[in-house]
């Protein structure tokens, strides 16, 4: 019996030590480091098709990325600017992570059609593609954008949504980083 108590108290012991030493701090996962390219400021000059979505119509698009959260996200905001051809456009907002279970980019964001919640195996070459399910207008739908890098300041993207079994390119656009005084690279 006595060695029994013992032996329990030991065991106590050990976890009691356990349980009060410092976890070592978290660390930004090193997978988000390919995201790098994309922070800054960009301009985006494109276009929309005529879809069931509104007729065709060119875009503008300021686009600011951050590394954000003490470095385990990247934030965005994106914001079309309004013109007689564009009168609704599109405002948003969201980030991307690293889900460590999946490894997988994550993307969560939020802009003024719908939601999404997509994920990436990240850069392919100069491509990457980030697609996952969405609602846009009380609709369930999957969303696809294609990132394809043409050089060290610029690339292009574009969005598609699968409305009704049919994929459907709702925003084609190239993208120049801006610099500082506002002039693109």
């Amino acid at each position: 019996m006595r060695t029994m108590i013992l032996a329990l108290g030991l065991g106590l012991g050990a976890a009691v030590t356990l349980a009060q030493a410092p976890a070592a701090p978290a660390k930004p996962a090193p997978e988000l480091d390919q995201l790098t390219f994309f922070a800054g400021q960009w301009q985006c000059i494109g276009q929309a098709p005529a879809s069931d979505l509104g007729p065709a119509r060119p875009t503008r698009t300021k686009l600011t990325i951050t590394r954000d959260l003490g470095g385990f996200a990247y934030g965005f905001r994106l914001a079309e600017e309004k013109t007689k051809d564009n009168p609704n456009p599109a405002q948003g907002m969201g980030f991307f992570a690293f889900d460590g279970a999946e490894k997988k980019l994550v993307v969560h964001s939020t802009d003024s059609f719908g939601t999404f919640v997509q994920a990436s195996k990240g850069w392919e070459g100069d491509k990457m593609v980030v697609e996952g399910p969405g609602t846009v207008m009380d609709q369930k739908v999957q969303a696809r954008d294609m990132f394809v890098k043409a050089g060290a300041a610029a690339f292009s993207h574009t969005y598609d949504l699968n409305l009704g079994g049919k994929w459907l390119t709702v925003v084609d656009e190239k993208c120049q980083k801006a610099t500082a005084a506002g002039v693109k690279k």
